[in-house]
């Protein structure tokens, strides 16, 4: 019956599928399930590990979810006078920076952004991105594609 029903040549009653579900204990639902993604995506703190990518810069990616690849989020840590190159971005991805605290500086191709807590900069990042912190301060990065 099963082989039946997978290659399409019987459609099961209500019956049939919750004695499947039973004999693989799942619900009904569960085996309906296509595969949707989940429409809350939630990362905890103890999923995103904090990385030391240069002196005095801690990064950590908040977009763990492999299937949300088209947004990727980061919170950057910056100590007084530490710097980073954030990597250019694949051609039409745009980049926004929002600082959580303290002051900052984008070095982009030929321009300089000074920005302070609760400033945002949105930009288009075909090459690498300077930041560096005039102080201490934590930022917040959002990468996304074009659809």
């Amino acid at each position: 019956m099963l082989s039946q029903i997978e290659s399409g040549r019987s459609m099961p009653t209500i019956t049939v599928l919750g004695r499947v579900a039973g004999g693989l204990q799942v619900s009904v639902a569960q085996l309906l399930d296509e595969g949707r993604d989940p429409p809350v995506v939630v990362t905890r703190r103890a999923d995103s590990a904090w990385q030391m990518p240069a002196p005095g810069v801690r990064v950590r990616e908040l977009s763990n979810d492999p299937r949300l690849q088209r947004v990727r989020w980061f919170e950057f840590v910056l100590d007084d006078g530490a710097a980073i190159d954030v990597p250019a971005v694949s051609p039409g991805d745009s980049v926004n920076v929002v600082v959580d605290v303290g002051q900052v500086e984008l070095a982009h191709a030929e321009d300089l952004v000074q920005l302070g807590t609760a400033d945002a900069s949105a930009l288009v990042a075909e090459r690498s991105v300077r930041v560096s912190a005039r102080r201490q301060a934590v930022l917040y990065v959002l990468v996304s594609r074009p659809l």
